[in-house]
């Protein structure tokens, strides 16, 4: 008995002792607070979706909650002699009745010529697609609506569109503003499982084609409720779904494009296929896309732990076959985190880098920034003993990695206000 405590005790802290050194390898600094502005938080709050670089130094974000009109919007980061500063570049429900959408949480993406797209979840009934386009200075935008949801019957051409891709977003190239841009709505379609669809530009409007129905929620088969998806350099899209597949515990589904620009859809992995060691309910987020046609993402439930996953697609010749690579909750006291809400980002190493929603240090639980490559570590952790979490709590943000190995992120809660930070971890 005396043995066994003993090896417990020295397991632990050999646990505690490599996550203290993790930790102490990288250095945090808090860039921003949200909230700054008091009057009824007028930079925003609840910072969502991806980081977009602005390639000067900056990013583009969108915020979920407050700005002007109290329903979030698209911001600007910028540094200013030393300081960063959140500059509102457009506030949602400009009008009464949201006509242009509210509550934005899918982040932007950005063309050649510098406008941004991105997707509104709320506001106009069930939420739009939008296009901003800037001045000559870049001290106006001007918003363009490109799709209103739920202008069909019974919401069939969907509702609460997820984010936006398009071909040649995996690689880092800008949006060439003629080619379609593709997305997935979580709700709606004939089935009430969501769709896949198209934005295709015509002229001055934008022409949108629905290219899948997702399936009934909780029948087994077809996945439903899609993420965010992403498309690989031949133009077949990959997402996961939340509910569905052969297990109703969630899938990855493939929509394939064929020679004459028709896509059919295939569900290429059910989750818990392996006793739920491979992890149930798949993160909000896209997937990631490597160089060799492998994708990677997380689940937020189920694995060795019921914590989450860390998860790898490889491409074979008749199917894909998924590598559980992480189960979350392996360490002492959840110090690795759990519940990943992020998408992943890959270096140039081969290292995957993420975020957890919470974990970490035990008291708060405010979550973690991790690299895996092969191995397991925590580069750090929010909110250690400290109330209020003033570095930040819960990142549901994918990191951005700079050209000096530094990186950058968001969380949704915590700063000085309670409300989220832009947050930049040093080597």
């Amino acid at each position: 008995m005396w043995k066994n405590l003993l090896s417990f005790l020295f397991l632990s802290l050999a646990v505690l002792l490599t996550h203290t050194a993790s930790v102490r390898a990288s250095t945090m600094h808090t860039l921003y607070s949200f909230c700054s502005v008091p009057t009824f938080c007028q930079d925003g709050t609840n910072p969502s979706g991806p980081l977009l670089s602005d390639d000067s130094g900056g990013f583009y974000a969108t915020v979920y909650g407050n700005t002007a009109n109290g329903a979030g919007g698209v911001v600007h980061f910028v540094k200013v002699s030393g300081a960063w500063e959140a500059d509102v570049i457009y506030s949602f429900c400009a009008n009464a009745r949201c006509l242009e959408g509210g509550y934005p949480d899918s982040g932007v993406i950005k063309d050649a010529a510098g406008n941004l797209y991105g997707v509104t979840s709320g506001g106009s009934k069930a939420g739009t697609v939008f296009e901003l386009m800037p001045n000559a200075s870049h001290t106006k935008w001007t918003l363009r609506l490109l799709h209103r949801f739920c202008t069909s019957a019974n919401c069939t051409d969907g509702r609460g569109p997820t984010g936006l891709t398009y071909v040649g977003q995996s690689s880092g190239v800008p949006y060439d503003g003629i080619s379609p841009l593709y997305g997935t709505a979580d709700g709606g379609g004939i089935n009430e499982g969501g769709v896949a669809f198209s934005l295709m530009p015509n002229g001055a409007r934008w022409r949108f084609k629905k290219l899948h129905d997702f399936g009934e929620p909780n029948v087994a088969g077809d996945g439903s409720f899609p993420r965010r998806m992403i498309a690989d350099p031949a133009g077949n899209l990959f997402a996961a779904t939340e509910d569905g597949g052969a297990k109703q515990w969630g899938a990855v589904v493939e929509l394939k494009r064929n020679r004459s620009g028709k896509f059919k859809e295939k569900v290429i992995y059910n989750f818990c296929s392996q006793g739920c060691a491979d992890g149930i309910f798949p993160s909000r987020a896209a997937l990631t896309l490597d160089a060799n046609g492998n994708l990677f993402g997380t689940t937020a439930e189920a694995g060795a732990n019921n914590s989450g996953t860390i998860f790898k697609l490889s491409p074979g010749k008749k199917q894909y076959s998924l590598t559980t690579l992480y189960s979350f909750c392996s360490q002492f006291e959840c110090s690795d985190g759990f519940v990943p809400a992020a998408e992943l980002t890959l270096d140039s190493n081969g290292n995957i880098i993420g975020t957890t929603a919470e974990g970490g240090d035990s008291q708060f639980s405010a979550g973690v920034v991790f690299t895996m490559n092969p191995g397991y570590h925590v580069l750090y952790t929010f909110c250690v003993g400290t109330p209020g979490c003033p570095d930040g709590q819960t990142s549901e943000t994918r990191i951005f990695l700079d050209g000096q190995n530094n990186l950058f992120g968001m969380t949704h809660d915590g700063g000085a206000h309670g409300v989220g930070v832009l947050f930049e971890i040093s080597p």
